[in-house]
């Protein structure tokens, strides 16, 4: 799945909760928060965009994103 197509789910189908699954059973969680805004609501919005991400936890932490990439956002999902 890519990642637009999760905040497609997660904002037009509201699936904001997402589970992995390593070869040695361990299963880490994903909640990613995306809305769909209007198109007047995007004009007006700081990102500019039709659906902006909200928030982004793994394994229920807040997911911090790497500082050293700025054009955008990167997550470190780190156990």
């Amino acid at each position: 799945m890519l990642t637009k197509d999760i905040g497609y789910k997660s904002a037009d189908n509201n699936i904001k909760d997402y589970y992995l699954e390593f070869s040695n059973a361990d299963i880490d969680t994903l909640f990613v928060d995306y809305k769909h805004y209007s198109i007047c609501e995007a004009d007006t919005s700081a990102c500019y965009c039709l659906y902006p991400r909200l928030s982004i936890k793994y394994n229920g932490q807040t997911a911090s994103y790497d500082p050293a990439i700025p054009q955008q956002q990167v997550y470190l999902f780190n156990k």
